[in-house]
């Protein structure tokens, strides 16, 4: 037996544990064989991305080849976001891909990424060798539209006796070669990950500029915006070497600093540190957005620097802070609580289903703009919690000027005569709505769906923001047709 046919032997028998374990134990609707997965999408480690791949050859052996790739190119517990399934034949002819369309047959054998690296090629030889086995390659990400690193597990799979190769990839979020400014920085950070993956980020441009890091981190907007920003601190003085949102503290000595409730702050931030190298430390603390004292909860890390003391020494004599021969520091930033218990379980814009969940969408992001001003406008129109699929927030003047709007559709259309197909004027009855009594409520017009790529009718919900000590309405809809 040669090596192909013995790694589809195996993977066959595989295939049969596979499918006793799934009649065993029910699978979750969009998350294939791993219900520590809130989504698909969220696959980020070499396991849950062989256990996927693992479940696909199951589900060809239970329902068969072709309905098995009907499934694989529709249903959303096969393809979510960036995550999906692709297959070819040993010579490097696509079979299917459910990231984008490509012609059954097409010949991708000399695929190239952008750094010149085969990637068909030794995807063959992965699995034509080993049966199975990670491929790592740059790749454009369906997500971002962005080219980035993308790390594939493809194995052996027999079609009728026709030898074929399954698989699929995800894109790692918290890598060095995945800090890129568009992508990574403090406008942007919302959610654990993101702030872990931010402050890994931060050390990465420490260890790459040196001194100069600490200047952007006080100055470029990259770094800090509205309640998102880096601090460093000395592990054996504790003293403030860097803190871009309250540079007040910085030179100062924090290790008797105590927050409203009485603790002390660096020895719980130190606590974890010394012990756990990395993690979080919860505690009360001014938030530069809003000038007052919120809980945050923050993630620090201890950085090492083997010749960067002498960095950091020249960036004190201009800063002014203080300075000791220590080797270690502390790293971190922090998420400010929401003050509305409510946003802090808001659900993502892809979730958005019922009334009662728009408008807790609708109240949370005006809170955030409340908070953080237009540097929430970034957040709002680039993270998938504030826009996706058909939802999406707006904020308007009252002069009918769109100041946040991410469609293309009637952009410049800044009028509030302006009317629909239904003779309805959208942008009055927005506005009328905010300024009422209530200061919010429903709507309903003809309005583009950016999921169906159609106008269709929409129930919106509106509230009243005052920005800069002027009435704007902020909302977002639902389509009714949907």
């Amino acid at each position: 037996m040669n090596s192909m046919a013995k790694r589809l032997s195996q993977a066959a028998g595989l295939t049969i544990l596979l499918l006793l374990g799934l009649r065993a134990a029910p699978v979750l609707a969009q998350v294939p064989c791993d219900a520590s997965l809130d989504r698909l999408d969220d696959i980020q480690n070499h396991r849950q991305l062989k256990n996927f791949v693992y479940c696909a050859q199951a589900h060809v052996a239970a329902v068969g080849w072709d309905a098995a790739v009907s499934d694989f190119l529709t249903q959303p517990e096969w393809v979510d976001g960036s995550m999906y399934l692709f297959a070819g034949d040993m010579d490097g002819r696509v079979q299917f891909t459910a990231g984008d369309y490509i012609e059954p047959g097409t010949d991708r054998s000399q695929l190239q990424d952008s750094t010149g690296y085969r990637v068909i090629e030794n995807m063959l030889h992965v699995v034509d060798t080993y049966g199975e086995g990670y491929v790592y390659y740059q790749f454009p990400n369906p997500a971002t539209g962005m080219d980035e690193p993308k790390i594939a597990f493809a194995a052996g799979l027999d079609m009728d006796g026709e030898p074929l190769f399954l698989g699929a990839g995800f894109y790692p979020r918290a890598v060095s070669s995945t800090c890129h400014p568009d992508q990574v920085r403090a406008s942007l950070v919302y959610t654990e990950e993101e702030l872990e993956r931010f402050v890994r980020c931060a050390e990465l441009h420490l260890i790459r500029h040196g001194a100069a890091a600490f200047f952007d981190f006080h100055t470029d907007e990259r770094w800090k915006s509205g309640p998102t920003y880096l601090f460093m601190n000395e592990t054996v003085t504790s003293n403030s070497i860097a803190s871009g949102g309250n540079p007040y503290l910085l030179g100062g000595d924090l290790a008797d600093w105590t927050d409203s409730d009485g603790r002390r702050i660096m020895d719980d931030i130190g606590r974890v540190v010394e012990h756990w190298d990395e993690g979080y430390a919860y505690y009360r603390f001014r938030n530069p957005a809003t000038d007052r004292e919120e809980a945050k909860a923050s993630f620090v890390k201890k950085v090492t620097f083997n010749g960067m003391s002498d960095a950091i020494a020249a960036w004190c004599a201009v800063a002014g802070c203080k300075w000791s021969q220590g080797r270690e520091y502390i790293l971190g930033a922090g998420l400010y609580v929401p003050v509305s218990p409510q946003c802090r379980d808001v659900p993502a814009a892809r979730d958005v289903d019922t009334a009662d969940e728009l408008e807790l969408f609708v109240t949370c992001a005006k809170e955030m703009v409340e908070e953080r001003g237009a540097t929430a406008f970034d957040l709002l129109t680039r993270h998938p919690q504030w826009i996706g699929g058909s939802t999406y927030i707006y904020v308007m003047d009252n002069a009918c000027r769109s100041i946040l709007y991410p469609l293309d559709y009637l952009a410049d259309n800044d009028d509030c005569d302006l009317e629909d197909a239904a003779g309805n004027r959208p942008n009055e009855l927005i506005l009328d709505v905010a300024a009422s009594h209530a200061g919010r409520g429903w709507v309903e017009y003809e309005w583009m769906n950016p999921a169906a790529g159609e106008v269709q009718t929409k129930s919106g919900y509106v509230m009243g923001i005052m920005l800069n000590g002027v009435l704007h309405a902020i909302g977002s809809g639902l389509y009714l047709d949907e």
